[in-house]
């Protein structure tokens, strides 16, 4: 077999091996259980609607500073038998419950203590609680405001019996699309629904429901509570480390390139050194589809001991080294670029598709403590999705120069396919995602196209207001409470005060990002330097595109689309980071691959096959 059917066949393998491993041992799971997780919450928002029983009753239990921690070491033994008669779950509490705006008769509120002292009384009230759980009363334990230094900490426990839950399940909602993890507006809209009174379109609550669950619902929730606050303990590191390896192998790569004093250009060192930059570039690229993989092998029964055993960064290091290294036996590096992007992309829309379950699980997207509410695609995979797809696209098209006229109209087509993904609210419901795909797909389409200026300039406004109106028409028609849609129903009721404190928050939000650290400035120069590079060339980047002009439209589109979206998106600073990185690294390994070619390769025409490791010890007849 030939180099190049090698290639072709490891290409074949990946490919294969990931869609059998998503689709028949993942997807078939996550699709069984979100129809079940589907149809109860129907059927409880049905039995919440139906009118007839004008006695239903709602006796809520606030616990002060109760945790799970509490209720898992301490010996409760009567409200250990609540999952008998009810469900059990975490709460993100970041918009406490004001109990005294729901004016009913069928609300009590009672109170309650965690203490040591209070223990006992609080066993004893559960049982109370639960002997006045039935099909009318719906009964609810739950720890209430906590305090300003507590909040955005760890999820709150909340325990609900009677009305729409079932026994011995796991709490859920529309809202977080998460097994065991509810919102407090989730609990505030469940008791409006039951008592059957008006509620405001604003409100961003669903009805919570119970999953029923094979395994011990205590021991799934103790696990879950671990998980999520060890992710958000680890989230800053895992940022500053992933910050640290994108810009030491991009220095890496500038120094090789640039440096002086590391000898000649054909000299072992820069040799050595360029090895090292392209396999610490693939691994950079690949990051984010490893922390997307990664939550199915903490769901996985087969899986998921890894995790528990090995710790969460061990098995990230491990996965992304053994991906790192097939990926380097794709010896031509456009294949593997290109690679990198469709399978990136392809999990992310698949993922999204089947109810976000890798997104909400995964340490570079969701945090549940900060914002339990699922959106649709996060700011950070949005961003991952946008620059994966063109980079993907450009990178075929710069091998594949004599498809360009297939490969322009299918972009064409992807991108305006990209828009509505990313603008549907059942799908990606991002609005500033969306947006910063049109002006990716408007530029790029311009210069791929070859359209006079004037022409470009129409289109482009054409697809952003094509896209402002998609947005606004596809969520003002939905159930589901979105941002756009609550933005859209302020101005209809001419609530523009409102409009403008909404943009204020984002905008501050996008402000403390930037002065967060030092890095932030210092990025938002290097951004500002990368525009001006792109779309007022500089002497040595026009000599690099006059050899790559086929990749040309989609890194210049890719920038714009993260200049729009460091505008539009409330954490413009990551959008503009994840989708700058792969257009950045995408040049500098092929002009590392250009300007230290090995033996057995031509250097511009094709790269085949390229930048093999020196210490890779794998069969290659061209030397």
């Amino acid at each position: 077999m030939s180099d190049k059917h090698r290639t072709w066949a490891c290409m074949g393998f990946v490919l294969v091996s990931l869609f059998i491993i998503k689709w028949a041992a993942f997807g078939s799971e996550v699709a069984a259980f979100e129809a079940v997780e589907v149809k109860a919450i129907e059927a409880a928002e049905s039995r919440a609607e139906t009118p007839g029983n004008p006695h239903r009753k709602v006796i809520v239990l606030l616990v002060d500073s109760l945790k799970e921690a509490n209720l898992h070491a301490w010996p409760f033994p009567n409200l250990k038998k609540w999952t008998e008669f009810g469900g059990v779950g975490l709460m993100n509490a970041n918009q406490p419950v004001d109990w005294s705006s729901i004016n009913s008769d069928n609300l009590q509120v009672w109170h309650g203590d965690s203490s040591q002292s209070g223990a006992v009384v609080l066993d004893r009230t559960a049982t109370e609680l639960l002997d006045r759980a039935d099909e009318s009363t719906l009964v609810i334990l739950m720890s209430p405001s906590p305090d300003p230094s507590f909040r955005k900490r760890e999820l709150l426990p909340v325990l609900m019996a009677g009305g729409p839950i079932q026994p011995h399940s796991l709490l859920t909602s529309a809202s977080t699309r998460r097994t065991g993890i509810v919102t407090s507006q989730d609990v505030a809209a469940t008791v409006h629904k039951w008592l059957q009174m008006e509620m405001s379109l604003e409100q961003p609550g669903h009805m919570i429901t119970g999953v029923r669950s094979e395994k011990d619902p205590w021991d799934a929730l103790h696990r879950l509570a671990s998980s999520t606050k060890i992710k958000y303990m680890a989230k800053p590191y895992f940022y500053i480390v992933f910050g640290l390896m994108g810009l030491f192998f991009f220095l890496l790569m500038a120094g090789v390139l640039y440096a002086p004093g590391l000898g000649e250009p054909g000299s072992v060192t820069r040799i050595n050194l360029r090895n090292w930059a392209l396999w610490g570039g693939t691994a950079v690229l690949t990051t984010p589809f490893v922390t997307l993989l990664l939550p199915y092998a903490e769901v996985s029964e087969q899986w998921g001991w890894l995790s528990k055993d090995l710790g969460g960064a061990t098995v990230l290091a491990a996965v992304l080294a053994a991906c790192t290294t097939g990926l380097m036996r794709i010896r031509n590096l456009l294949v593997r670029l290109s690679v990198i992007g469709f399978v990136t992309a392809g999990l992310v829309a698949v993922d999204v598709i089947y109810g976000g379950t890798l997104a909400s699980g995964s340490i570079l997207s969701y945090d549940s403590i900060r914002g339990a509410r699922y959106y649709g695609v996060g700011n950070e995979y949005m961003a991952i999705f946008i620059s994966s797809l063109l980079i993907g696209t450009g990178c075929v098209l710069s091998l594949r120069p004599d498809w360009r006229i297939f490969i322009k109209w299918g972009f064409a087509a992807a991108g305006m396919g990209m828009i509505v993904f990313l603008a549907a609210p059942g799908l990606g419901a991002n609005a500033g995602g969306t947006i910063a795909a049109a002006v990716s797909v408007a530029v790029s389409l311009h210069h791929l196209f070859g359209w006079p200026k004037r022409v470009g300039g129409m289109a482009g406004v054409a697809i952003v207001a094509g896209a402002v109106l998609l947005l606004l028409v596809s969520h003002h028609s939905t159930d589901r409470l979105t941002h756009v849609s609550q933005a859209v129903m302020l101005a209809m009721d001419g609530h523009f005060r409102q409009i403008g404190q909404l943009i204020e928050r984002k905008l501050a939000m996008n402000l403390e990002l930037i002065t967060l650290t030092l890095a932030g400035p210092v990025f938002l120069g290097v951004m500002l330097y990368a525009a001006v590079a792109v779309f007022r060339p500089l002497s040595w980047i026009k000599r690099f595109w006059d050899r790559w002009g086929n990749l040309q439209p989609f890194v210049t589109g890719g920038m714009a689309g993260a200049l729009a979206g460091f505008w539009f998106n409330d954490s413009g600073v990551v959008v503009a980071v994840l989708m700058m990185l792969p257009l950045v690294y995408t040049v500098c390994m092929i002009r590392l691959a250009e300007a230290f070619p090995t033996p057995h390769t031509t250097v511009p025409e094709a790269l085949s096959p390229l930048d093999t490791p020196d210490w890779y010890h794998g069969p290659d007849p061209g030397r």
